[in-house]
C-alpha cells in the first residue's frame, strides 16, 4: 500500500471514532476577569471556601462548602452532604498538589441514592455536580496544547495564560462510571482577553451513568486547580472586574463644556 492510501486511511479512522470518546468539552460561559493568578499549586487544602452543588435526577439539590473533613476522613479534605456524607462525599487529600494527580493523587466521590441494607430510595441516581471555585479563589487548568485544550488527561505540552503553569485536564481514574465534564466561565488576566485555559466552573454529568441509583457507588477521577490571587490559600471573595472603557472624544468634549458651565455658574455667584 502506497503512503498516500495509508495516510488516506488513517485519516478515515479518525473520522470514524465516536463522538462519545470526547468526555471534556469547553465553553466561555461568563468571563469573569481578575488581577492575576497566584500560586498555581493547589493542594486540597487550599481549595477551602469552593462551593460544590449536586443535583439527583429526582430534583433533589444541596450546595455544600469545601473544607477540611473530620471523622474517618483524617487528612482529607472536601465537601459532605448534610446528612454526615451518607448520601454524597467529594474529597482530596488536603496536603497534596492537585496536580498530581499522575503520581495518583485521585479525587474521589461517592453518592447512595439509595440504602442499600433497607432498600429505602433515597434520592435517586445523581444527576450533576458543579465545582464553583470563585468563594476560593480557585480555577480550573486544562492541559493546553498552544492553541485548545487536551480532551482527556495527560500533561500540557504548552503554558497558557501568562503566570500559569502546564495543566491536567479533567480525566476517569479508571473505576467506571465515566461521566462529562464541561469547562466553563473561562478567566481572563489583568484586562488581557482570555487565553481560554484556565475556567472558574467545572461540571460534571453523570446523566445515562445509573450512578448511586441502586446503592453507594464511588468514582474516581483527576482535575487540576490553580489560584487567582498571590495570598492564596486564605480565601477570599472574587468577583468579576469590568474591562474598563475608554471615552470617546465627544464624550471628552461633553464633560469639557460641562465642567465649564458648572465653573461660570461658580464664578456669577461668587460676584453677585
Amino acid at each position: 500500500m502506497s503512503k498516500a492510501a495509508l495516510i488516506a486511511t488513517a485519516t478515515l479512522g479518525a473520522i470514524a471514532l465516536p463522538a462519545s470518546a470526547q468526555t471534556v468539552t469547553y465553553t466561555p460561559g461568563t468571563q469573569y476577569d481578575v488581577a492575576g493568578l497566584g500560586n498555581h499549586v493547589a493542594t486540597g487544602a487550599s481549595m477551602a471556601g469552593m462551593q460544590v452543588t449536586y443535583t439527583t435526577f429526582s430534583g433533589f439539590t444541596e450546595t455544600l462548602t469545601w473544607g477540611a473533613l473530620g471523622g474517618g476522613y483524617a487528612g482529607q479534605c472536601g465537601v459532605m452532604s448534610s446528612d454526615g456524607g451518607y448520601r454524597f462525599v467529594l474529597r482530596f487529600t488536603c496536603q497534596e498538589d492537585t496536580y498530581s494527580s499522575y503520581a495518583g493523587y485521585t479525587w474521589l466521590l461517592s453518592y447512595a441514592g439509595k440504602d442499600q441494607f433497607t432498600g429505602e430510595q433515597l434520592h435517586g441516581e445523581l444527576s450533576t455536580v458543579v465545582l464553583n471555585g470563585a468563594s476560593s479563589r480557585t480555577v480550573f487548568d486544562c492541559a493546553w496544547t498552544g492553541n485548545s485544550c487536551q480532551q482527556n488527561g495527560n500533561t500540557a505540552t504548552e503554558v497558557g495564560t501568562s503566570g500559569s503553569d502546564k495543566g491536567w485536564s479533567a480525566q476517569n481514574a479508571g473505576f467506571g462510571n465515566e461521566p462529562t465534564f464541561t469547562y466553563s466561565n473561562i478567566v481572563g488576566i489583568g484586562g488581557i482577553a482570555p487565553v481560554g485555559d484556565i475556567y472558574e466552573q467545572l461540571l460534571i454529568d453523570f446523566t445515562g451513568r445509573n450512578f448511586g441509583a441502586n446503592g453507594s457507588t464511588a468514582y474516581v477521577f483527576y482535575v487540576d486547580t490553580d489560584h487567582t490571587d498571590p495570598n492564596s490559600p486564605i480565601p477570599s471573595p472574587w468577583t468579576s472586574t469590568p474591562p474598563t472603557t475608554v471615552p470617546e472624544p465627544s464624550t471628552y468634549a461633553l464633560m469639557a463644556s460641562g465642567l465649564a458651565a458648572i465653573f461660570g455658574i461658580a464664578r456669577r455667584r461668587r460676584t453677585a
